[in-house]
């Protein structure tokens, strides 16, 4: 089945991770430890922030994948086959609804011409702000680098 893929590339990662290849072992184990366990309360919040139905289908396709460097997040990558459709408008949002036209006829006979919105399917659209996971990552990372550092200090000690 067919998809959007899309692919989040961060400027300065391989410097970091040639920082973090010369930290002390115990120190880069700490790290990925935290982060490791950090991953779960993070994903719960995610299905927390996800409020309509569709979000709630959505969120249940993101996927933690434990890595040497801490957690690939990955959307759409779990779920069922309608949690993974149902992602990219589930967190992003979809288009703007549109004017339908259609004819009608009054109690009395009279026929007119009526327009209206149609309903839509996902939330308006965002852009790359997204509406649960995003929001989410956004808010934890600063928790996730706090007990990182305490961590790492705590075993450097």
């Amino acid at each position: 089945m067919g998809g959007v893929q899309g692919r989040v590339e961060l400027i300065g990662l391989d410097a970091v991770r040639v920082r973090f290849g010369r930290a002390p072992v115990t120190a880069q184990r700490e790290a990925v430890r935290v982060i490791h366990h950090e991953a779960a309360p993070m994903v719960r919040a995610m299905h927390t922030a996800a409020f309509t139905p569709i979000q709630r289908h959505a969120a249940r396709s993101v996927a933690i994948r434990p890595d040497r460097y801490g957690v690939e997040l990955a959307g759409a990558a779990a779920g069922t086959a309608l949690d993974r459709v149902l992602y990219y408008g589930g967190e992003y949002g979809g288009r703007v609804s549109r004017k339908v036209r259609y004819a009608t006829t009054s109690r009395t006979g009279r026929r007119y011409v009526v327009r209206r919105r149609t309903t839509m399917q996902f939330l308006p659209h965002l852009g790359r702000e997204g509406y649960f996971v995003w929001p989410t990552v956004r808010e934890w990372l600063p928790k996730i680098n706090r007990a990182i550092g305490a961590n790492v200090a705590r075993v450097l000690s």
